[in-house]
């Protein structure tokens, strides 16, 4: 009995953290392209254009820092 309790409790502590290490929490946008870009100006209109057809109101501030719906984001990778 309590072998499987602690299957079910290990088993829902590894998908959580297995959500949270690919990007699948609160506050997080994660945007997959087709295309590797090595020029950082490219990567950035890129993110903006594909963040503005989703529907959302896109700054960027410069040293990798957005500003999106109002709310500060940092991308991180990418080149």
């Amino acid at each position: 009995m309590w072998t499987v309790m602690w299957g079910i409790m290990l088993s829902g502590g590894l998908l959580l953290l297995f959500n949270h290490l690919m990007g699948y929490r609160k506050d997080y946008i994660q945007i997959d392209f087709e295309e590797r870009y090595t020029n950082h100006h490219h990567y950035v209109q890129s993110i903006k254009h594909d963040l503005k057809e989703k529907g959302y109101e896109v700054w960027y501030e410069g040293d990798h820092k957005f500003v999106i719906n109002g709310k500060g984001f940092v991308y991180f990778g990418g080149m």
